[in-house]
């Protein structure tokens, strides 16, 4: 399982450009782009730089695993289910 993160959704809800939250958590724009992109997950100086970019956020609202990632086992690829309708 990998995580996500939730501060892009965040940050344009405030306004604020990929340059601004690069200012904000002291991280490069680089490092962003792979994190916007999924082809990297946060590491622990991703996660202490979102957090101080969103000192009023706990890491709960800013990080969520991503349930879509595939599992091997076995030699079987499984995914996780689609959740159902209530």
């Amino acid at each position: 399982m990998t995580l996500r993160t939730t501060a892009f959704e965040r940050a344009e809800q405030l306004g604020w450009s990929i340059d601004d939250l690069a200012r904000r958590s002291g991280l490069s724009l680089a490092s962003l782009y792979k994190l916007k992109d999924g082809s990297r997950s946060p590491g622990p100086k991703a996660i202490e730089g979102l957090l101080n970019a969103f000192p009023n956020l706990s890491y709960r609202d800013l990080f969520v695993p991503d349930n879509r990632t595939r599992v091997q086992h076995s030699g079987t690829s499984i995914q996780p289910e689609a959740p159902t309708a209530a």
